[in-house]
């Protein structure tokens, strides 16, 4: 436990990860280490590699009893556009 979890025990709290490896693995451990529930909120979503990878694990959580929300403003998959 980090020192400010101590000072604050009981609170949320934000940690920016500003680089692409950092924040790959990061995401991979903590729905990998979660066991109640994960809520995760997405700007975009699309069926790369890393779309994929987040994908997998969290359907693997979900298959370990965990609870997954997840909010996504836009979501690129390969579809057929209509024209209206």
């Amino acid at each position: 436990m980090t020192q400010a979890a101590k000072q604050h025990p009981g609170k949320s709290a934000v940690c920016v990860l500003e680089k692409r490896e950092e924040s790959l693995l990061t995401r991979a451990w903590l729905t990998e280490a979660a066991d109640k529930s994960i809520d995760v909120q997405y700007f975009i979503w699309s069926t790369d590699n890393i779309g994929t990878l987040a994908s997998e694990h969290l359907l693997s959580a979900a298959e370990r009893g965990a609870r997954i929300r997840v909010i996504v403003d836009d979501l690129l998959i390969d579809a057929e556009q209509i024209d209206v």
